[in-house]
């Protein structure tokens, strides 16, 4: 069972992870899904095992919702719209030449 984490949390620990890249945040790409393998593997195209991604499960939609919308207005690629109450897992990968986009 995989634990439900708060929005600071996530944020945290996405903040340091992009900051040790040393990569802008417009080389990143962010969202929210209930169903990762179609979001992030087959709709995105990211590499399972080369692809360098995060993913989180957020407490629910409206918090990872808050939590793409926090990182596109630092720069990161990405959807907002309707809050999604089924979507509350949060992914960023870094965009690449094989990435959609």
């Amino acid at each position: 069972m995989i634990m439900a984490e708060s929005e600071l949390y996530i944020k945290r620990n996405v903040e340091a992870f992009v900051a040790r890249t040393d990569d802008p945040y417009d080389n990143w790409y962010v969202g929210s899904t209930d169903d990762l393998d179609k979001s992030l593997y087959s709709e995105h195209g990211v590499d399972k095992m080369l692809g360098i991604f995060l993913q989180f499960e957020a407490n629910d939609g409206a918090t990872a919702s808050r939590v793409v919308k926090h990182f596109i207005e630092k720069g990161a690629e990405g959807e907002t719209g309707k809050i999604d109450k089924s979507a509350n897992i949060f992914y960023i990968y870094k965009i690449t030449n094989r990435t959609n986009p």
